[in-house]
């Protein structure tokens, strides 16, 4: 049951993921006075995801739940909606900034990857493409927001494709955790 619950859990993400990448990719001119709404919902829906995972995965058993990252989505995705008044100034910061502490979590897990000899490339990929976001983001700040609306769209759509085959292309936890049973005394 628990492996049928993350399957749709998976492909409803992926959907979701693969919807909002398309909808940025071909509209992201008629979309951008209300992104802050779209990415608004988005957060606080992925937000939502995040937390049936963790009780999905009975996180609150781990010594690690990870919800951070859900925590600050859900924080951003009522921030977007309620001051969407100061429009693409606060898209601009708060995404930008948001993308920047992911794409360097994600640098210190391709760290930690390489140097235990673990799966490190997915986690390489999407933090070098937040981190182009990230300073885009902040080299914009509001201006030409539609070409990061279009890149971000296909960032989207591939995590989303990932998202419906099980691959978390944002997050390779498990691939990145401490081995068991190890002696880090030198």
């Amino acid at each position: 049951m628990e492996f049928m619950n993350k399957q749709l859990t998976n492909l409803a993400s992926g959907i979701i993921y693969i919807l909002v990448g398309l909808v940025l990719i071909f509209f992201s001119k008629y979309i951008t006075p209300s992104v802050t709404y779209v990415f608004g919902a988005l957060l606080i829906f992925n937000a939502i995801l995040g937390f049936i995972q963790y009780f999905i995965d009975k996180g609150y058993k781990k010594e690690y739940a990870g919800l951070e990252g859900t925590i600050i989505n859900l924080a951003l995705g009522v921030l977007f909606i309620v001051y969407h008044e100061l429009g693409m100034t606060l898209f601009a910061l708060f995404w930008g900034l948001h993308a920047m502490v992911n794409a360097f979590d994600g640098f210190h897990k391709t760290t930690y990857a390489i140097q235990n000899k673990q799966t490190w490339i997915f986690e390489l990929v999407g933090a070098i493409i937040e981190f182009v976001l990230g300073i885009m983001l902040f080299i914009e700040f509001g201006e030409g927001i539609s070409t990061h609306l279009i890149l971000l769209g296909f960032y989207l759509a591939i995590v989303g494709i990932f998202a419906i085959f099980g691959i978390d292309i944002k997050k390779k936890e498990s691939k990145t955790q401490k081995p068991k049973n190890v002696d880090y005394q030198e």
